[in-house]
């Protein structure tokens, strides 16, 4: 996991929560992150803001929503899972 792009690392984790703890919603699968996005910073080994502007991507391209610190929903599984950064 450490020789691959912080992009894929993220997408990695992000698929591997949504589909072991996601939670169905009308938004998506939802997911609780129990730690910051610093913590998940370093967790991935990389820093808060490539991560940040990342997800920010993701938001963008509205494949992922943001609500709050630590909550996500997933809106397109298989979009994430195929985003080239």
């Amino acid at each position: 996991m450490a020789f691959k792009p912080c992009s894929q690392r993220a997408i990695e984790f992000l698929t591997s929560a949504a589909i072991a703890a996601g939670e169905k919603t009308p938004k998506g699968l939802k997911i609780n992150l129990n730690c910051t996005i610093d913590e998940f910073a370093t967790f991935l080994g990389t820093s808060r803001q490539t991560l940040s502007m990342f997800l920010n991507m993701l938001i963008k391209n509205n494949i992922m929503e943001k609500k709050g610190q630590k909550t996500f929903f997933i809106k397109d599984i298989k979009a994430l899972r195929n985003f080239k950064f």
